[in-house]
């Protein structure tokens, strides 16, 4: 029930329509992108934000969040930890992709379905 709930959050009208980015996953080996399939033990991500389209220079700036959800039902925030910035795009400095700083996620047991969501507000 906790899933769905987290899953079925509507987005508010008229807000986050103006956010061009996306998360993914980055695998730091080859630097490839895994927006949505599957992972493999023992690998190293990082978090990223991308965007499909180009990112327009007046793009606001949001604070952000990523949360997780394991394959048992638990969910940790992932992103910002330790008190560090979360407001992307830096002013002036809109880009295709933004990696997360300070986040680095391994795959590991137990192995399942997690799923990860990022929350913006203004």
């Amino acid at each position: 029930a906790k899933v769905h709930a987290w899953l079925s959050l509507p987005t508010p009208e008229g807000s986050g329509s103006d956010f061009p980015y996306q998360l993914a996953l980055k695998r730091v080996s080859d630097g490839s992108l895994v927006s949505d399939g599957p992972t493999h033990e023992a690998d190293q991500y990082e978090l990223v934000l991308r965007a499909d389209q180009s990112v327009p220079a007046a793009t606001s700036s949001r604070w952000v969040y990523v949360l997780n959800i394991d394959c048992s039902g638990q969910g940790t925030l992932l992103f910002p930890n330790a008190g560090g910035e979360n407001k992307f795009p830096i002013e002036g400095a809109a880009a295709q992709q933004i990696t997360l700083p300070r986040v680095k996620i391994g795959i590991g047991a137990p192995f399942g379905l997690d799923t990860y969501i990022l929350l913006t507000t203004d």
